[in-house]
C-alpha cells in the first residue's frame, strides 16, 4: 500500500502560527523543534488508507474554512462550516484517539462482565432508538443539514481501530439538530497564541471545567463553550447564546491570550507556535473562567459560580 501523510491538525491552521518563508515551531518533551507544515501535524496513513472518505471530507470543510478565514462577518453558512470544523478539530488527534479508545474498551469490558451479548445487543438497540426518538423531535438547522447531507453518512473505509471515524460521523449526525443553539464570535489578539495537537478545547461554564482529560462539553449543556485558535492572532469561540453576549470589536488582552495557550498545553502533548519566544505561564490562583474573561463576554444571566 502506498503511504500517503494525513494531517489531523490541518495544513489551513498551521500555516497561520508561522511567519512567511519561515518554518513552524514545536514544542515537546521540553525541546524546540523547527518544520515544514507539509510533514508535521499529522502521520502515514492516519485515517488507514489513502484517499479515504474522511479524508476527502475534511478537504472540503478545510476549503471552505480557507475561504472565509478572513472575512469579517460571517454568514450562516460560514458560520456552519465553522462550527463543524471546530467540532471536529476538538476530536481528531493521535492522543484523543488513544483516550477514548481506552474509554471505550474499559466500557465495553465492564458490559461483557456482567451482561450478555444479547441483553447488550438488546440494550443498544433500545438506547439508538430512543436517540433517533429524541433527535426527530428537533428541528434541523438548514444550512447545516445542507451541508452535511452531502457528506457520505459513514467512513467505513478507515481505520475501525481507530476511533474518531465514528466520532466524526456520529458528529454529523448530530450538528444538524444542535447546531442552530450555538453562536460564533472571532476575536483578534496582539498577543500569540499557540495551537496544540488537539487543538479545540470546550469548557463547562456552569462548573468552571475546562476538559482537558479526552472528554468534552458536549451539545445538550446549557452553559458550554468550545474555542479554537485560527491564528497566532486570532481565535474563534463557539458558544450557546442564553447567557452569553460577546462584546464587539475587543481584542484578548495578555491574560487572555496566557489562558488560552496554558489550556492548549494541558489537552495536547505538543503544541505549535511561530516563534520560540513564547512563554505561558500558570493560571491565576484561583482561576475563574466566568469571572475572569468577563472582559469580552458578558454573562448575562449571572451563574451562581460567578456569583461566589
Amino acid at each position: 500500500m502506498t503511504n500517503e501523510y494525513q494531517h489531523f491538525i490541518s495544513k489551513c491552521l498551521l500555516k497561520h502560527f508561522k511567519d512567511k518563508g519561515k518554518p513552524i515551531y514545536k514544542y515537546e518533551n521540553n525541546i524546540w523543534t523547527f518544520h515544514n507544515i507539509e510533514k508535521t501535524g499529522g502521520e502515514n496513513q492516519f485515517y488507514g488508507s489513502p484517499n479515504c472518505s474522511i479524508e476527502n471530507t475534511f478537504s472540503v470543510i478545510e476549503n471552505y474554512f480557507s475561504a472565509i478565514y478572513k472575512h469579517s462577518y460571517l454568514d450562516k453558512k460560514d458560520e456552519a462550516y465553522m462550527k463543524l470544523f471546530i467540532l471536529l478539530s476538538a476530536n481528531r488527534s493521535p492522543s484523543k484517539n488513544i483516550i477514548l479508545s481506552k474509554v471505550y474498551k474499559n466500557y465495553n469490558d465492564q458490559l461483557l462482565r456482567y451482561h450478555s451479548r444479547d441483553d447488550i445487543v438488546s440494550y443498544l438497540d433500545y438506547k439508538f432508538k430512543e436517540e433517533d426518538r429524541f433527535l426527530s423531535s428537533l428541528d434541523d438547522d438548514p444550512e447545516m443539514k445542507k451541508i452535511v447531507d452531502a457528506f457520505p453518512n459513514s467512513f467505513d473505509d478507515s481505520d475501525e481501530e481507530k476511533i474518531f471515524p465514528s466520532m466524526a460521523s456520529t458528529l454529523l449526525k448530530l450538528l444538524p439538530k444542535f447546531s442552530s443553539f450555538f453562536r460564533i464570535q472571532v476575536f483578534e489578539s496582539t498577543h500569540d497564541l499557540i495551537i496544540g495537537e488537539t487543538p479545540a478545547l470546550s469548557v463547562n461554564l456552569d462548573t468552571n471545567e475546562v476538559k482537558t482529560n479526552g472528554e468534552e462539553a458536549g451539545l445538550l449543556e446549557e452553559n458550554i463553550l468550545y474555542w479554537l485558535p485560527l491564528a497566532s492572532n486570532k481565535v474563534a469561540f463557539m458558544y450557546k447564546p442564553p447567557n452569553i453576549k460577546p462584546a464587539k470589536n475587543r481584542e484578548l488582552r495578555k491574560e487572555d491570550a496566557d489562558i488560552l495557550n496554558y489550556f492548549q498545553t494541558k489537552k495536547s502533548p505538543y503544541f505549535y507556535s511561530r516563534s520560540m519566544e513564547i512563554e505561558i505561564p500558570d493560571l491565576p490562583v484561583d482561576f475563574n473562567w466566568v469571572k475572569h474573561f468577563n472582559f469580552i463576554f458578558a454573562y448575562k444571566d449571572i451563574f451562581n459560580i460567578y456569583r461566589q
